[in-house]
């Protein structure tokens, strides 16, 4: 677990520390919250460190919203998050063999994929 949050904090030893003491003064001061933890639950999180993101066939008025507000973001959000007004452009990204049949890639479907994980994640639990 310690990999996790030293990788959601780009493997700085200080804000790792500052997270994860963050994290267990959350776990203590509520429990509630943290006992009886669902995976199945859209609420559940664990922390990640993004290295792209990528909007594929957004409707014309999202970039033109990004554009306003992405004076006020620090460059290294601007940096990662990329535009596509279709999936061919993910292609210059991301190689086919990690992008599912409908984005032209070599992967399993969107549904196989979703499929999968639902199982997985139940027999988990």
């Amino acid at each position: 677990m310690i990999k996790k949050f030293l990788y959601s904090c780009n493997s700085s030893l200080e804000r790792t520390k500052k997270c994860i003491q963050s994290f267990c003064t959350s776990r203590n001061a509520m429990p509630e919250v943290f006992t009886d933890r669902d995976p199945m639950s859209p609420k559940e999180a664990m922390p990640v460190h993004l290295t792209q993101v990528h909007v594929v066939n957004c409707p014309s008025f999202y970039e033109y919203m990004y554009g306003l507000v992405k004076g006020a973001l620090p460059q290294h959000i601007r940096d990662i998050i990329h535009f596509h007004s279709d999936h061919v452009g993910l292609h210059n990204h991301i190689d086919k063999k990690y992008l599912p049949v409908e984005y032209d890639g070599e992967a399993e479907s969107l549904v196989e994929q979703s499929q999968f994980w639902v199982k997985e994640i139940s027999e988990r639990r």
